[in-house]
């Protein structure tokens, strides 16, 4: 698989930054959905997406499902940038 997709089951939450930007944060799980090309995602890691940027964050933070909106965006902004780019 080439993307990482949220699927129904998949905890998935929705932010706006003070740019305006939606980010789209969702848990990636070990052989569930993961990339083969990219040593380093062998663990489980959190994709957050925005229409014109991807960045990852690894290791998923401890209970990230129930962090208040300031401290998602504020893990979004220290995240690692996805080289791949979005799409």
């Amino acid at each position: 698989m080439s993307k990482a997709e949220p699927t129904s089951r998949t905890p998935t939450r929705s932010v706006t930054d003070d740019r305006g930007r939606t980010w789209h944060v969702y848990l990636v799980v070990e052989g569930y959905r993961w990339d083969p090309e990219i040593e380093m995602r062998r663990a489980n890691w959190l994709c957050c997406e925005a229409v014109d940027e991807r960045r990852y964050i690894s290791p998923v933070p401890v209970e990230w499902e129930s962090m208040s909106e300031m401290e998602l965006l504020g893990a979004i902004a220290r995240a690692k940038p996805d080289l791949r780019g979005c799409g």
